[in-house]
């Protein structure tokens, strides 16, 4: 009796030795999207920064490993997730949320918003880069709007708002200083249009002014929202 116990935990031992060994030659799967330069297929071969850099972490552990190409992070990070995959591996942002359902590795690449531009061979200045005809144009426009509606109210106001009381020439600046402020801060309380037509055409400026604030506003949030995870 006590010889088949021997045997009998002799055998278990074998068995659960046996079970590490190939638990330890298994190979690694990892799930990756096409995300060049990170992974991307060349040649019938999975390769790339990420890609290689695995390789080498599974080299160095003496694992084989394998690479599952999917269509999207979502489906990448849910095999992960749902214990399909022993890792992903792509440029994955790491993220509150995610950290939450999954570990991450030591960050690897940081980016960040740049500017490129054609290799002249010389080093191009800030002002170069800032002064484009596109920026010109939009500075000229902006400037030549509010000094016409600067002017506009000198023409609506100039005989009830004792601000708009001056001759045309003296009028040029304090109206475009007028319509300046009035985009900027909201207007000046002691110098509110005493017209109702002055009254109607300020508050559509300011109306505008923030229409087009949220305007630029929501543009910059969806063209964030279309950078890639």
């Amino acid at each position: 009796m006590k010889y088949a116990i021997h045997c009998l935990c002799f055998g278990a031992a074998l068995l659960l030795s046996s079970l590490a060994a190939m638990a330890q030659n298994a190979p690694l799967t990892f799930t990756t999207v096409e995300r060049p330069p990170f992974s991307m297929e060349a040649i019938g071969e999975r390769s790339g920064f990420s890609i290689d850099l695995t390789r080498a972490i599974a080299k160095e552990l003496g694992r084989p490993i394998r690479f599952q190409p999917v269509e999207t992070f979502g489906e990448m990070l849910r095999s992960v997730e749902e214990g399909r995959s022993d890792g992903a591996i792509a440029n994955i942002s790491i993220t509150a949320a995610r950290e939450q359902v999954m570990d991450f590795s030591q960050p690897i690449f940081e980016s960040g918003l740049q500017i490129m531009l054609p290799d002249e061979g010389r080093s191009a200045s800030l002002f170069s880069v800032i002064a484009t005809r596109d920026i010109a144009f939009f500075l000229l426009s902006a400037f030549g709007a509010l000094f016409s509606i600067g002017m506009l109210m000198w023409v609506f106001e100039r005989k009830r708002q004792p601000y708009f009381q001056r001759p045309f020439k003296e009028a040029l600046f304090p109206s475009f200083w007028w319509a300046l402020n009035l985009v900027v801060n909201g207007g000046f309380e002691e110098r509110v249009p005493q017209t109702r037509v002055g009254r109607f055409f300020g508050v559509m400026l300011v109306v505008s002014s923030l229409f087009l604030f949220h305007l630029s506003s929501w543009s910059r949030f969806s063209w964030q929202k279309s950078l890639p995870p």
